[in-house]
């Protein structure tokens, strides 16, 4: 009975709206986003014990919450792992919160958990995101793949280290393909190719 579909339920409390229309949905292991059709106004749920929806509390939110914190962006996408988020916006920009420990944020020299949304530095404009559990990966406008996070079961693409900051990836085909699509599973990931 735990998997049985069924509507989710939301706050109103915490919503100025009485009818909301949703534009896309997003999720991590177990947290998620819902996107209002206004690009702006993000309500999200789930676990939140790394902050990894946006809220200074750890506390889990069990009916979507509007999170202030997302709000004042142009969101595009969000893509969240076990315990940490990252976010596009529609101008190519990416930001990173949640669980810093395996570098899956991408912002160098971070010893504490990020409780909003946090721009990583240093990357080309991006098209669009992906995540695995501990994991994060970056297509840019020109097909490239940049990837950070735990290196423990070679997901990334760059050995068995830590990488904690986007590194572009390299192999024979990734270097003459570009990339279209990643998908991301709790330790392998897949790229589809576009000629």
């Amino acid at each position: 009975r735990l998997i049985t579909p069924a509507p989710i339920l939301y706050n109103r409390s915490s919503i100025k709206e009485k009818k909301l229309f949703f534009e896309d949905i997003f999720t991590g292991a177990h947290h998620y986003f819902l996107k209002v059709q206004d690009q702006s106004y993000i309500l999200a749920g789930g676990l939140n014990n790394f902050h990894q929806i946006g809220l200074s509390s750890t506390e889990s939110i069990f009916f979507p919450v509007h999170i202030p914190s997302l709000d004042g962006y142009k969101w595009k996408k969000f893509a969240g792992g076990l315990h940490h988020t990252i976010g596009l916006t529609v101008d190519g920009k990416v930001y990173a919160m949640g669980r810093c420990h395996e570098g899956q944020l991408g912002i160098e020299g971070l010893t504490t958990h990020l409780d909003k949304p946090t721009l990583i530095p240093n990357i080309p404009k991006a098209v669009d995101i992906a995540c695995g559990n501990h994991v994060s990966f970056i297509i840019d406008e020109k097909g490239k793949v940049y990837s950070f996070g735990t290196g423990t079961s070679l997901q990334h693409g760059h050995g068995e280290d830590d990488v904690k900051i986007p590194r572009l990836m390299s192999s024979k085909y990734m270097d003459i393909k570009k990339i279209a699509n990643i998908t991301v599973g709790a330790q392998h990931t897949i790229f589809l190719t576009k000629e």
